[in-house]
């Protein structure tokens, strides 16, 4: 045997090695070895390994032809395979090739085969080929390959000029494209047009990186472009390979226009909750909701809402374009109940109603008069929804959106976005009505609170006057069994109907916003002993304790108001506090703050009790009518008016402390007027 350019180095010449040396090697090698006579290709050796490799028995394929093994094997026919494959070694002198053979009982295999010429002492020139049995290999590849060509997802592969290579079934469903379109084409055919100039210089930068594979789309999604002439985004990944020293690209792509749509809703409707809960003005909660749509969901707006008389009037209207601004604000016109208008249906059943095709007829069928059916054709509405607005199980109108870019056509996923903006909608108009009605519930309270007080008063007025002639023209009674008399009796029954008044016109004060305080700097032991001053006269009865310290900084507040608050503490402890108990008042200071206490030995409430205590009108022991349940709201109200904050701490038994607090004045008030 002569020297070959891929023999092993057992093989090749040497004076140490015999042809029987020789032939014990490649009867012992791993790999299915033969020798083929270049002349004829008939096998003039093959060893064991071979024999096994392709089901012949010892010596079988000795002088058969080569073709015996490629027989049916390869969908080129044999004797074309083994005229390549000697053409091959001829110009080469060595060659590696995957071939497709049969066993000899037909069973198909693929091999490895790496040729390269030989010169044998009795048969001249051969080749020699070292077979290595791939079928599990190629058997993968083949399944990889099925599962690739099946993918739901898009495969595609270009080569270095960027022509599409491979286009699986995956690529077929998602572009809309037929194999035989799109194979050869170049790459831009799936890209939209404002894409196509930059993605070469992409693809170089991928090739640059060296990387062999990478996500795309990471900060902006990709879009990509059916046959169609839609877009759509999508997910992709990218890798790169050198085969045949070309280089291949592949692209794997997934529609995620559904995702992206529910992530664009769930950001929207997060915006309109954000939007519609900013203000309870009715028409401006109306305004907003109308700007919401026309950000996302059209290109107008119409929201038609229901009167009490049951009739609809267009409220509000919105573009999304500035320059049809003047067209939207045309649509705000009277709709007249007894003509067809575009918001008829949703009103009258409480239904969504979509129309992804908007056709002359239709706008014809829904239009008030000739005057809007020409406003109509000029916005020019391409589809249409409208969704009512309903709260309560009441239908309180309806929103219609109306779409004028023919690609974008209503689809039963938009529909679900305008009624969870209905929704939502309906819930900030309801909320809206229903403050102002508060408001105008409030307003009215006000008016006849104070045609009461002033009615009242004037009579009240009067009973305080003659009671205190009464008391003038009577003796005083001397003794100890001395009791009040009747005119005493009387003024003090004015005086409580007094205070009723003034703290039921106070709490109407509070609830509409209009409590004046007059704010000052306040010294808060000057504060205290005014108020033990009015108080001892009062609290003769009891044991009155005041704790002063002997400096507090300054307060800002109101005089008045804190003194009104301090006497309706101590007020309340003289009343529940029976006589011998002991009240104590006082004032410390804290960090930013002057915290002030009223404390007494009386019952004491309940814990369950504390939380409702400065609710308005509620009261502990219904029995108990000595006054309105206001006062403790009345004093929260005040407190809070000036920035500070109140509570009570209790034990039953063993009697109660009430707490506020006032903000210390950190810089000096402007100078009044």
């Amino acid at each position: 045997m002569g020297e070959a350019q891929d023999l092993p180095e057992s093989l090749k010449p040497a004076s140490l090695l015999t042809e029987e040396l020789k032939l014990h090697l490649l009867r012992h090698m791993a790999e299915g070895v033969c020798l083929v006579r270049f002349s004829d290709s008939v096998i003039v050796y093959a060893n064991p390994q071979l024999e096994q490799m392709f089901g012949y028995r010892p010596g079988e394929l000795q002088d058969k032809s080569i073709t015996a093994l490629y027989e049916e094997g390869s969908e080129h026919p044999a004797q074309q395979v083994v005229d390549e494959l000697r053409e091959r070694l001829r110009q080469a002198g060595s060659t590696t090739s995957e071939l497709q053979g049969v066993k000899k009982n037909g069973a198909l295999l693929w091999c490895r085969a790496r040729s390269s010429v030989a010169t044998h002492p009795r048969h001249g020139q051969v080749w020699i080929t070292f077979h290595e049995d791939i079928t599990p290999m190629k058997m993968a590849e083949g399944q990889f390959a099925g599962i690739v060509s099946t993918a739901s997802d898009a495969i595609i592969c270009v080569g270095e000029a960027q022509r599409i290579t491979f286009f699986n079934q995956g690529a077929v469903s998602l572009f809309g494209y037929t194999k035989e379109e799109v194979l050869g084409a170049p790459l831009d055919i799936l890209l939209p047009e404002r894409f196509r100039t930059n993605h070469p210089l992409f693809m170089k930068d991928f090739a640059d990186m060296g990387s062999p594979a990478r996500r795309m789309g990471e900060r902006l999604p990709v879009w990509a472009l059916r046959k169609g002439g839609e877009e759509f985004p999508c997910d992709a990944a990218i890798s790169q390979m050198t085969s045949g020293g070309q280089h291949i690209y592949t692209v794997v792509l997934r529609d995620i226009t559904e995702r992206k749509q529910r992530e664009d809703e769930q950001r929207f409707l997060a915006e309109v909750g954000g939007l519609l809960g900013s203000s309870l003005d009715y028409e401006t909660t109306l305004e907003n909701a109308a700007q919401l749509a026309v950000r996302s969901l059209a290109d107008y707006c119409i929201i038609d809402i229901l009167d009490e008389d049951g009739r609809p009037r267009c409220a509000s209207v919105a573009a999304a374009s500035k320059a049809n601004q003047g067209l939207a604000q045309a649509l705000r016109s009277n709709v007249d109940p007894s003509h067809p208008y575009l918001s008829r249906e949703a009103l009258l059943t409480g239904k969504a109603t979509l129309r992804a095709q908007v056709t002359e007829e239709f706008l014809h069928a829904h239009s008030q008069d000739k005057a809007q059916l020409t406003l109509l054709r000029l916005l020019g509405p391409k589809s249409l929804m409208a969704v009512p607005l309903v709260a309560r199980g009441r239908t309180l109108g309806a929103i219609t959106l109306l779409s004028t870019n023919a690609r974008r056509g209503y689809t039963a996923m938009d529909l679900r976005v305008a009624e969870e903006l209905g929704w939502r909608v309906a819930l900030a108009v309801d909320n809206a009505l229903l403050f102002l009605q508060a408001k105008e519930a409030t307003r009215a309270r006000e008016d006849v609170l104070g045609v009461v007080a002033h009615d009242l008063r004037n009579p009240l007025n009067a009973i305080k006057l003659m009671a205190h002639e009464l008391m003038e023209a009577q003796p005083a009674q001397v003794g100890p069994e001395e009791e009040d008399s009747p005119a005493e009796i009387i003024l003090r029954s004015a005086d409580r109907m007094n205070r009723l008044i003034q703290d039921l016109l106070e709490a109407g004060q509070l609830d509409a916003g209009t409590l004046s305080v007059e704010l000052t700097a306040v010294a808060p032991l000057t504060l205290l002993r005014e108020v033990v001053a009015q108080m001892k006269p009062l609290a003769t009865a009891h044991q009155l304790q005041v704790h002063l310290p002997e400096r507090l900084p300054p307060i800002r507040g109101d005089s008045g108001r804190l003194q009104q608050v301090l006497l309706n503490l101590l007020s309340n402890a003289l009343k529940f506090t029976p006589p011998g108990g002991e009240i104590s008042l006082g004032a410390e200071a804290q960090p930013n703050c002057v915290r002030f206490w009223v404390a007494d030995t009386g019952p004491g409430i309940p814990q369950e009790h504390l939380p409702h205590l400065f609710n308005r009108y509620w009261q502990g022991d219904k029995r108990d009518r000595r006054g309105a349940g206001l006062g403790l709201a009345i004093c929260k109200g005040f407190v809070e008016a000036l920035g500070g904050r109140v509570w009570a701490e209790s034990q039953v038994d063993k009697g109660s402390t009430f707490f506020f607090t006032v903000p210390t004045l950190l810089v000096p008030l402007d100078p009044p007027g």
